[in-house]
């Protein structure tokens, strides 16, 4: 299963706003630059978070985008659910219809359970646990 590239921008933006002390604005441009996303898909992508009520903008000189709430209360399953809206490994769970089999198919409760498996992993894991992993990494040595 793939998830969307705009799962993972989405996600490492996330990351970079967790990791501003005092959660201090960060413009698109500057994110663009560190996380090597484009700075038109950074400016689209905020626009989703905001809207799922992740992130928050201030305009002004010292403007720029930041966490609306704390890292720890975001999910992972809240970031992917607001860019892809389903993480089902396949489309027939959540729509039965566009199956001929679905009625008979031995496979339906097999991805079922991988589906509720992947959205408990991803409930449990939040922003702030992916920005201290982060952070471990950068300083680790090699």
């Amino acid at each position: 299963m793939l998830f969307p590239i705009k799962v993972d921008y989405g996600l490492r933006m996330l990351i970079d706003l967790a990791q501003q002390p005092d959660n201090s604005p960060v413009t698109a441009g500057e994110i663009a630059v560190r996380q090597a996303i484009p700075e038109a898909f950074v400016v689209q992508l905020f626009n989703s978070l905001s809207r799922g009520g992740m992130v928050k903008s201030r305009r002004g000189p010292k403007g720029g985008h930041m966490l609306a709430i704390p890292a720890d209360e975001i999910s992972v399953a809240e970031v992917v659910q607001a860019f892809d809206r389903s993480i089902a490994p396949v489309g027939c769970l959540h729509s039965p219809d566009d199956c001929t089999l679905s009625a008979a198919c031995s496979q339906r409760e097999l991805w079922s359970d991988v589906e509720q498996i992947l959205l408990e992993v991803l409930s449990k894991t939040s922003i702030a646990d992916l920005a201290a992993k982060q952070q471990n990494l950068a300083t680790t040595p090699a």
